[in-house]
């Protein structure tokens, strides 16, 4: 098992969403020569305690539900690298499932938690992400279940992230 990483804990699309997603991410990376990545909303990041530890406490957390709904909405930018072009999470079940990992890993953090999947990690002019969300029509509406939370090894560049478990909800 790896001990020495830093890691993250996500929610992944499946099936044709994750396929629709992916193509949409892939096509920007070409179009503007940002890193290529996975499709993902991040429940918790920049974790560096033991994967040994995150996994068995994720593992042990007891859940209300074996499944959480994502629903995609409108596309939104920052000038942070990781969260540069993406579109918002517009439910609220994933606060709840948040919290919830956080304290069973015993995670604190100051950080505002504002839930996104990323489509795009390049830095570029504000004008330039606001014609793109134009072009995209302002929003992706799209709508996923969630039914697992995925460890990622986050150290490195994007195209270095690898998943290291997959935890059912339902377990």
């Amino acid at each position: 098992m790896i001990d020495n990483t830093t890691s993250s804990l996500w929610l992944k699309p499946i099936g044709t969403v994750y396929d629709e997603l992916s193509m949409l991410i892939n096509e920007l990376a070409r179009e503007h020569g940002s890193p290529r990545f996975e499709p993902h909303v991040t429940l918790i990041s920049g974790l560096n305690s033991p994967i040994d530890h995150i996994l068995n406490k994720i593992d042990k957390m007891s859940m209300p539900n074996n499944s959480v709904e994502i629903q995609l909405g409108k596309i939104g930018y920052k000038n942070n690298r990781f969260q540069s072009f993406f579109a918002h999470v517009e439910n609220e079940d994933i606060f709840s499932l948040r919290e919830q990992c956080k304290k069973a890993i015993g995670h604190q953090d100051i950080e505002e938690f504002m839930p996104h999947l990323s489509l795009m990690y390049h830095e570029m002019p504000e004008k330039k992400k606001e014609a793109l969300s134009k072009r995209l029509g302002d929003t992706l509406d799209m709508k996923f279940t969630a039914t697992q939370i995925h460890v990622i090894s986050t150290n490195g560049e994007p195209e270095e992230w690898k998943e290291i478990a997959a935890i059912n909800l339902d377990d």
